[in-house]
């Protein structure tokens, strides 16, 4: 079979990616992970001045992250990758799941993880429309309100063997890509990629894993921002001769941690495509407009 309801097969493939699905089977035998420690000395006051510009669309690093992976998934489309069934698969489209929790008390609330299709090179604040509706729609939902939680709740009042069964059935099918087109539209781990936003309850990131179930295979965790020790620029002298060594200065850093299935594009091709991601982070400007601050020396 050459497509599926969301993607297909990825072509011109050298022999031995195409081996790698068969040689790690699930995405956390090919996981690898990234630290990305973004210098937010143009993202802060960049979003400041956006806020106080727009007082009816207010965004956040989170906002700036989701806008940036989108772009860097259009530029570098083989980062939007899946692997299903043994083969390799270009996606049908970007697409973005987050996780959303009504408030921060322990066990006041279900964590909802909701999805967005979204499109690079749109304006940043429709975008930023989109996931705040998305947000508060998952907030002010009722229990059972999604299918997703009703084909949970479902299953979870069957016994476990039969639980077992299905799931492994559905596995089969979806590894044959037979699964309904609507079953895996509304399924968030049917995803681009996954991005927990823990700077937005005052935590520093972690490495995630990757969700067997689906076919995500990036997760991106957002930090706090905070003060970080870097090493300055090296201080050239006219000749092009190092005059000073870097030095350790203390600068404002927003840290981000991926993980990421190495099956679907080689190290040198994802490392490329951090760097365009930690750029557009570092100076925003591309989606927020106007010049931004330079960066601190």
């Amino acid at each position: 079979m050459l497509w599926r309801p969301d993607g297909r097969l990825a072509r011109d493939l050298p022999p031995e990616r195409k081996m790698f699905p068969l040689i790690m089977r699930r995405r956390n035998e090919a996981a690898v992970y990234y630290d990305v420690n973004a210098d937010a000395t143009r993202l802060e006051p960049a979003i400041e001045a956006w806020n106080a510009a727009h007082p009816d669309v207010q965004i956040s690093p989170f906002h700036v992250v989701v806008w940036a992976l989108v772009e860097t998934l259009e530029i570098r489309p083989n980062l939007n990758r899946f692997v299903s069934g043994g083969r390799i698969w270009d996606r049908d489209g970007i697409y973005i799941s987050y996780a959303v929790k009504a408030d921060l008390a322990d066990d006041s609330s279900p964590l909802i993880t909701v999805k967005r299709r979204l499109q690079a090179g749109r304006p940043f604040a429709d975008m930023v429309k989109h996931l705040r509706g998305d947000a508060a729609s998952a907030r002010s939902a009722k229990k059972g309100a999604s299918a997703t939680e009703l084909e949970m709740r479902a299953m979870g009042c069957l016994p476990v063997l039969v639980q077992r069964f299905i799931y492994e059935l559905y596995r089969g099918l979806d590894g044959l890509g037979l699964i309904p087109a609507p079953l895996l539209r509304g399924d968030p781990l049917y995803t681009s990629a996954c991005v927990a936003n823990l700077g937005s309850i005052g935590l520093d990131p972690v490495y995630h894993h990757l969700f067997e179930h689906g076919t995500g295979s990036v997760f991106c965790v957002v930090g706090r921002l905070g003060d970080a020790v870097v090493a300055s620029e090296a201080e050239p002298s006219a000749s092009g001769a190092h005059v000073r060594a870097p030095q350790p200065v203390v600068r404002r850093t927003l840290p981000l941690r991926f993980t990421i299935d190495e099956r679907v594009c080689d190290g040198l091709y994802m490392q490329r495509a951090l760097q365009a991601f930690q750029g557009l982070v570092e100076d925003p400007s591309l989606a927020l407009g106007g010049e931004t601050p330079p960066a601190a020396s």
